[in-house]
């Protein structure tokens, strides 16, 4: 079934920031413009989709008795990405879907039950990680392996979010309470690697690509990427000019963040200003989500109840 693409529009013209980095683990531009910068191109729009029946999120997909009811989105608030498919969590109809873009069929994950802090994340192997606001994160496989959950050594530590480093196969885990970041052994136990002092105070996003690890929060009004080690383990990278942080994505060298204050889309590519654009201007109301997958863009926009996926190179 085809979607009709919203209008991609042209990036705003403000004044633009400097550079901003922060020792030697990264420097990020973040502009309120960019010269020349290059639009981007709106592919799809999906509203929705026909749901077939599978045993599991990684199956053939087999038509349901009947034939095969199209289902509307109804607030979709999570993405996460791979070639071909997307998963989205919606959080109206309580469930997360595997979406195959090549055939316009999507089918529930088993076992989980999408509600509004729900977030999603694909490791390299395509296995699914999946954390439902406080309590353990859990991990699908592909090979249909009983769900792995991930849980902290330390005692009274939930993984509220989570992101993969698909470079390295890193998988962290985000305790926003008690301002916690961990990376994730594969047996599923958590071991503290960034500095306490380092974390943005209110953090709520969590993003990792080419070994960095991006943290966000709206106290802050920034972007950061914590350094490794314990306390006093060297310094990270960051900088700040946001109004608003409500969501970010990385992928590779490719780093996409949501200013729900200015309203504006920034995208950065190896640390420097790709794009930035009014939201606006991209057709999004309130956009919630971000992922980013082989040169790909894809928003969740409950508001609008609807997954837009974007060309970043024109």
């Amino acid at each position: 079934m085809r979607h009709r693409a919203p209008g991609a529009g042209s990036a705003s013209q403000r004044g633009g920031r400097p550079l901003a980095g922060i020792a030697c683990a990264l420097a990020l531009a973040l502009p309120a413009a960019v010269e020349g910068a290059r639009p981007l191109v709106a592919e799809r729009a999906y509203d929705g989709g026909r749901v077939v029946r599978q045993t599991d999120a990684f199956a053939m997909p087999q038509p349901m008795p009947g034939g095969m009811p199209y289902r509307q989105f109804v607030a979709p608030v999570s993405l996460a990405a791979a070639p071909g498919i997307f998963y989205v969590a919606d959080a109206g109809l309580g469930a997360v879907f595997r979406y195959d873009t090549r055939t316009d069929l999507m089918a529930p994950v088993a076992g989980i039950v999408a509600n509004s802090h729900t977030r999603l994340a694909i490791a390299p192997d395509r296995s699914l990680v999946v954390t439902e606001g406080r309590g353990p994160a859990r991990r699908f496989f592909p090979d249909q392996r009983p769900p792995q959950f991930l849980r902290s050594a330390f005692p009274g530590v939930s993984y509220d979010v989570v992101a993969v480093d698909g470079a390295r196969g890193a998988i962290y885990g985000l305790d926003i309470v008690q301002r916690r970041i961990e990376q994730i052994q594969p047996i599923g136990t958590g071991t503290t690697v960034f500095d306490w002092a380092l974390v943005p105070p209110g953090i709520n996003g969590l993003a990792a690509g080419n070994g960095v690890l991006y943290a966000t929060s709206p106290d802050c009004a920034c972007v950061r990427a914590p350094s490794r080690g314990g306390r006093g383990g060297g310094g990270g990278g960051g900088a700040a000019g946001f109004g608003r942080v409500v969501a970010l994505a990385a992928h590779e060298d490719w780093l996409a963040i949501i200013d729900g204050g200015e309203r504006r889309l920034v995208v950065l590519k190896a640390g420097n200003p790709h794009l930035d654009i009014a939201l606006a201007e991209l057709g999004l109301i309130d956009p919630q989500s971000l992922a980013i997958r082989d040169g790909e863009l894809y928003v969740a926009d409950p508001a609008a109840r609807r997954v837009v996926r974007y060309r970043l190179w024109p």
